[in-house]
């Protein structure tokens, strides 16, 4: 009678044992995206890069598979001031790894990428031409001229992107049929890393008759 109930101890501590052997030891993967945030830029740069973020795999124990399904999403902050290495280009190496942060019961499989480059241009501000994108064509007795105003507008933006620029386009503007004069409010058609001074301009339209 002892010899059994000993017997069935034995195998239930077997049985908990291998439950436990199981849950820690069987593993899944798990990712995790990194959105990196750069804190304390120098004045009067900004970063060339838009997307700054990384992916790290982590292999973790079975027993966290439920917990971990939901946020698959990590933000973090990196100094640039204490990070930047100053030379004739501003340039910041972030160490993806130095970023991760532990989970209980997971390792990291992965971390990509190892090495994030971030290169900082100056900050530029000029003044563009505006000029209207016109499609279309007036009667064939007919030719335009236009005025826009203001027919210069202060754009500031990274200096790779202004420095050689001069000019800047409205939307689209359809002349086709006209044979009167009018004017017309049209949008500057701007890339998303220009800040304007307006965001609007008039341009008025002159048609004559030949």
């Amino acid at each position: 009678m002892k010899r059994k109930i000993f017997a069935n101890i034995v195998a239930l501590l077997f049985a908990s044992l291998s439950v436990i052997y199981s849950v820690f030891v069987i593993r899944f993967d798990y990712d995790l995206l990194y959105k990196v945030e750069l804190v304390n830029l120098p004045q009067g740069f900004h970063p060339v890069q838009k997307n700054l973020n990384f992916s790290v795999r982590y292999s973790c124990s079975h027993i966290l598979m439920g917990i971990l399904k939901n946020d698959r999403t990590v933000d973090v902050q990196v100094d640039v001031t204490s990070n930047l290495i100053r030379s004739v280009i501003f340039l910041l190496n972030i160490d993806t790894s130095e970023l991760v942060k532990s989970i209980p019961f997971c390792s990291v499989s992965s971390v990509s990428p190892k090495i994030i480059n971030v290169e900082f241009q100056r900050m530029y501000s000029k003044y563009l031409r505006v000029l209207p994108d016109i499609v279309g064509n007036v009667p064939d007795n007919y030719f335009y001229s236009f005025s826009v105003s203001p027919p210069y507008v202060m754009a500031t933006g990274l200096e790779g992107k202004l420095k050689e620029r001069d000019v800047i386009y409205t939307e689209i503007i359809d002349i086709q049929g006209r044979f009167q004069d009018f004017s017309i409010r049209i949008p500057l058609r701007k890339d998303e890393d220009i800040d304007l001074e307006t965001d609007v301009v008039l341009v008025s339209f002159k048609i004559r008759q030949r």
